[in-house]
């Protein structure tokens, strides 16, 4: 599918630049994450996100790294969708619990096909400390997510932020649709676009202003 088709198909789907979007989390799903670990460690970075505001980014970036949970769902789409609307990026995706070289998950594929993207070729691969020293940005799913890397990187690291950071409004927390219904797979990659539509302006705008 060419570029110009994507974008098509893109437009065609809910509006996501508007940031009119449908709700994936409410407060059950809050509360219920407040019961585990993994989601105290989103909801506190959730709380940070909100009173500290968009994060900024490193000044030069050529190579991106999406990061999810299996590497079967949200980072691979997000990694076809930033590729596709930076070329001249290097990106890969990878995941903190993938067992590697598994195709994405079915939902998945269906969702990805609605936003113009064929996900069929993808297999998972396993996050490797590698990958991390390769990137000049890093981009979770949820605040867990950069709690880890941060850890596996041994402290602090400003180049790791989440793709719903860059969204105007809360929750920035990307959810994972692993085994949820279609529609949810739809609604999860509404998220991500906007966000990484909103990280692609903020780079954009980055690069020009770094070239006065």
């Amino acid at each position: 599918m060419s570029t110009s088709e994507r974008r098509q198909a893109r437009t065609a789907a809910p509006s996501h630049g508007q940031e009119v979007l449908p709700r994936v989390l409410n407060g059950w799903d809050w509360a219920r994450m407040a019961r585990t670990q993994n989601g105290r460690q989103n909801l506190r970075y959730e709380l940070i996100r909100i009173v500290s505001g968009s994060p900024s980014l490193p000044k030069s970036v050529s190579n991106a790294l999406v990061i999810c949970h299996g590497n079967i769902c949200r980072s691979p789409f997000a990694e076809a969708l930033l590729q596709s609307m930076m070329p001249s990026l290097s990106v890969k995706s990878a995941g903190l619990a993938a067992t590697g070289g598994d195709p994405a998950q079915p939902g998945a594929l269906r969702a990805a096909r609605e936003f113009g993207f064929d996900l069929s070729d993808h297999r998972s691969t396993p996050l490797k400390r590698s990958d991390l020293e390769w990137a000049d940005l890093i981009l979770g799913m949820e605040g867990r997510h950069v709690m880890a890397v941060k850890q596996l990187l041994g402290g602090p690291a400003s180049n790791v932020v989440t793709v719903g950071d860059f969204l105007e409004r809360s929750p920035h927390l990307i959810p994972d649709p692993w085994g949820q219904s279609d529609d949810y797979f739809r609604r999860v990659f509404a998220q991500i676009t906007a966000g990484t539509e909103k990280l692609y302006a903020k780079l954009q705008q980055q690069e020009e202003s770094c070239s006065l």
